[in-house]
């Protein structure tokens, strides 16, 4: 009935949360998981991949192959031939090889050029085949099943807050690099060392951190900064990554933990 449905700004308050809930399954759970597998059996990271795959909207494999790209290239600038390594740094589609492209631009178009096949052809040659396709068809009946049960629910709800939820995680990953000094191992990721955001994105603030070392836990990545240089040397948050908005006047740097 009308009057069960709840007020306009309420619906945007949980969309709001639904498309919050996406980045950060991208960003921590999803992201972490490809890094270090939850499991030891094999059969159960398949499995929870699957799961995650619907949970996420995109083969987990695929985004595994997308994210080890990252990590190897690092928010490279164009190279000679024109493009970037990284299929998802901010200078790959840049008016200015050095500049990086304007942060909703790269946000809001980043979900939508995404090609798929490379990151198939990186699962093949590592053997993840079947993998991808069982992901893909687990999908595909999720995705059918919600459209054939509610349209108007699919069209309305579910694709607007894939695509917001897609456009808020490369909006994250721009402003984990923005600053930062592409080419060094200990300079290319920013870091921000607050607790509150800390608590609630599994350390996803130690990003240099990580970078530099990605096999390490997230509880211990804060074990690293010391090795780092200090944050004189590098881009360093208060707050949180989200505060490190371009034209922004420069966020304080907090000392680096020692």
């Amino acid at each position: 009935a009308r009057g069960h449905l709840p007020h306009e700004k309420e619906r945007e308050l949980v969309g709001a949360l639904v498309v919050f809930l996406a980045c950060t399954n991208v960003q921590c759970v999803a992201h972490y998981f490809l890094h270090l597998p939850f499991f030891r059996p094999r059969w159960m990271n398949s499995a929870f991949a699957i799961w995650n795959t619907v949970l996420i909207g995109a083969p987990q494999t695929l985004y595994k192959y997308q994210h080890l790209n990252h990590h190897r290239y690092v928010n490279d600038h164009r190279g000679p031939d024109g493009t970037t390594h990284d299929i998802s740094s901010f200078y790959r589609y840049s008016a200015q090889p050095d500049q990086p492209e304007p942060l909703m631009r790269y946000a809001l178009l980043s979900p939508l050029r995404l090609n798929p096949v490379p990151l198939y052809q990186s699962a093949v040659a590592h053997g993840q085949a079947r993998q991808v396709h069982a992901e893909c068809l687990v999908l595909v009946v999720a995705l059918a099943a919600v459209a054939w049960t509610s349209p108007s629910f699919f069209v309305q709800v579910y694709i607007p807050t894939w695509y917001l939820g897609y456009a808020a995680a490369y909006a994250e990953n721009y402003f984990e690099h923005y600053g930062a000094q592409p080419g060094n191992r200990l300079t290319d990721s920013v870091s921000s060392y607050s607790g509150w955001y800390n608590w609630i994105w599994f350390n996803n603030g130690y990003h240099q951190e990580h970078h530099w070392r990605p096999q390490v836990h997230w509880t211990q990545v804060p074990h690293l900064t010391p090795k780092l240089p200090g944050a004189d040397a590098r881009r360093v948050l208060a707050f949180s990554h989200w505060f490190n908005w371009p034209g922004w006047t420069a966020p304080i740097r907090q000392q680096t933990p020692r």
